[in-house]
């Protein structure tokens, strides 16, 4: 079992992203300041993605077509744009991948920041941040993506991705999770693992008592995400070596499960156990990648079997108080987002280190650094300078969603 306790090393996600037939591009097409639907015939129809602000893709045929002043021009199979209002030139293609891919040591592709306290304020532009006028309510329950760090008049500024810009001392920065996962080896089998889901969780020499009251001997302490080999269960506790028990609310189980229904002998699929917080990776009936989770609270994360329906690079996420108690919040350009249940994603989740416990409004949340290889996991993959895509079902990965 190769246990991943850092973040993972810079050339996952290196699978094949491309959508192009395997011949070359004859030319080129600017985007310049406006995105690009995509639809996978040369017409107008439901778009199945979206190329990135400032992409250069390859062209690789021309053709007239309904629902375009000039030519629709083949970017990839079954990928067109329209060709109005764009420049079509010759040159070498230029689409990067998105969001970029984090520094070796920083698990997120962009720094995010969070007001310090009430009354702090954004601004519209870089003198008024200096000023410190004409702004706007940096609310508390938002987060914001920046882009630039620069000083104006000797203050330290922020550029958000929005265009706005905030003072670098009203803002907290994002201290996203360390935890990645494991990744099973087939000597691992029948896979007993389990994460410590709890700070510095007390190790017993003999199982626990049921009150947390009754003071008992213990043989040390463990961190948060720590992964222990689980030999023995009770009721209470489980033993993960001689005289070493760990009480059972404080792990998280991986339990494999059958491969569900539809899913082809060596198709990928992803499973999300409600009861665990657990997540893992399968093709066919071989798990390669196990995280802890944070799903929704209340039952808000539905069971059943989902279809990703579209891949988001970023993904800005916004929502209303809920009668569990659940707060309004407003979350810029959140990174590697999969929808499989209408507005229920999987994505990264920085603004939080609880994962094994259920907490959200009903996605998937994975740490940044899980979130990251989950999203290149995922089928079909996002090509290069797109920001989004909608696969077709028969060609997306399964979500199997139980307790």
């Amino acid at each position: 079992m190769q246990v991943v306790s850092g973040f993972l090393a810079q050339d996952l996600g290196t699978l094949a992203r491309s959508l192009e037939p395997g011949d070359s591009p004859r030319m080129v097409v600017e985007l310049g300041g406006e995105a690009a639907l995509v639809y996978a015939r040369p017409e107008r129809g439901s778009a199945t993605g979206r190329l990135r602000v400032g992409t250069v893709p390859g062209v690789f045929e021309r053709v007239r077509g309904p629902g375009c002043a000039e030519d629709w021009l083949r970017i990839g199979r079954d990928a067109w744009i329209c060709g109005t209002g764009r420049t079509v030139r010759e040159g070498v293609p230029q689409a990067e991948r998105w969001p970029p891919p984090p520094g070796r040591w920083a698990p997120l592709p962009f720094l995010y920041v969070h007001p310090l306290g009430r009354g702090r304020m954004i601004y519209d532009t870089p003198l008024a941040a200096v000023d410190g006028v004409y702004g706007r309510p940096f609310r508390p329950a938002t987060w914001e993506c920046v882009v630039a760090s620069f000083g104006r008049q000797g203050t330290p500024l922020y550029r958000t991705a929005s265009g706005a810009y905030l003072r670098q001392d009203d803002v907290r920065l994002a201290a996203p999770s360390a935890l990645a996962g494991v990744f099973p080896g087939p000597e691992s089998a029948p896979w007993p693992y389990a994460f410590v889901a709890a700070d510095d969780a007390d190790v017993f020499v003999e199982p626990p008592p049921r009150s947390r009251q009754v003071p008992a001997v213990l043989a040390g302490r463990l961190p948060r995400y720590a992964m222990v080999r689980v030999e023995e269960e009770g009721e209470r506790w489980v033993r993960v070596g001689e005289g070493q028990y760990l009480r059972r609310d404080e792990v998280r189980r991986f339990r494999p499960h059958e491969r569900p229904d539809g899913v082809g002998p060596g198709e990928r699929w992803f499973d999300v156990d409600l009861t665990e917080q657990v997540f893992s990776v399968w093709d066919g009936d071989v798990p390669h990648f196990v995280t802890l989770a944070s799903t929704g609270k209340g039952g808000t994360t539905h069971e059943g079997s989902f279809r990703i329906w579209r891949a988001a690079a970023v993904q800005t996420m916004t929502g209303l108080p809920t009668d569990d108690g659940g707060r309004e919040y407003d979350v810029r350009d959140v990174p590697w987002v999969l929808f499989f249940d209408e507005d229920r994603a999987i994505h990264a989740a920085f603004w939080h280190d609880d994962f094994g416990n259920a907490r959200s409004h009903g996605c998937v949340n994975l740490s940044p650094v899980a979130a990251r290889w989950v999203f290149d996991m995922a089928r079909p993959s996002l090509p290069d300078g797109w920001m989004a895509i909608d696969p077709p079902a028969e060609t997306s990965t399964l979500v199997y969603v139980h307790r």
